[in-house]
């Protein structure tokens, strides 16, 4: 992956989740890149509260989840956030990234985070209700490209792989 990002992109900077498979991802493209990584906490995943470490086997029966996946907009985890908190605060984190780069409009920058984050920003922008979260897929090491600082975000790809 990180060489084709290499073939594809000139990225100038990379900002990343600092939870540890994210660390990883984001220190491969930037070897590749020759770059450093800044970590923003408010990338990290979604704080699933009392439901932090269970497979979704043990949550399967349990109606408080059901109605969380069935309504994330109105339901947080029990002890976490709701979805809304999510992604405000990694919008938040682009941006603070946006404004730090203003002089250089051009630039490319790869944001390192996780599925349910990258899908609540996809959304933001495609202005799809988080209620219908199930609806965009995420995949493991997958690309969405957006170009954002014009007037409306633009998603270019969604879930590309290489």
């Amino acid at each position: 992956m990180a060489s084709a990002l290499r073939e594809r992109y000139k990225i100038d900077d990379i900002v990343a989740s600092p939870m540890d498979r994210t660390k990883e991802t984001a220190e491969v493209i930037a070897a590749a890149q020759k770059q450093r990584v800044v970590f923003d906490d408010d990338l990290q995943e979604i704080d699933f509260g009392e439901w932090m470490g269970k497979s979704f086997s043990d949550l399967g029966d349990d109606e408080q989840w059901k109605q969380y996946n069935r309504n994330r907009s109105l339901n947080p985890a029990p002890g976490g956030e709701y979805m809304l908190e999510v992604q405000l605060r990694a919008w938040k984190a682009l941006q603070r990234i946006m404004a730090s780069r203003r002089i250089y409009p051009e630039t490319t920058v790869a944001v390192v985070s996780h599925g349910d984050v990258v899908r609540a920003l996809l959304m933001l922008f495609l202005g799809i209700p988080l209620d219908n979260i199930h609806r965009l897929e995420v995949w493991p090491a997958s690309v969405s490209e957006v170009i954002l600082g014009q007037a409306y975000p633009q998603v270019i790809t969604m879930n590309q792989t290489f």
